[in-house]
């Protein structure tokens, strides 16, 4: 994710951003729900890159 939100900040910093929570469904079953945490940690991380517009999105799937 750092290189992706690095390239997207270095292109435009004012570029809207959003993380959207995953929810496994049908074949991924097996796959974790993400943390309120980690989530936390992606927001902030892509904040360090230099994206000024970054936003949580399924906020509702998080744990």
């Amino acid at each position: 994710m750092k290189n992706m939100t690095n390239f997207l900040a270095e292109l435009n910093p004012n570029i809207p951003y959003s993380l959207l929570a995953f929810q496994p469904q049908h074949m991924m079953r097996d796959l974790p729900l993400l943390t309120w945490e980690e989530a936390k940690e992606c927001l902030e991380a892509a904040q360090e890159e230099g994206l000024e517009r970054v936003r949580l999105g399924n906020t509702h799937l998080l744990k």
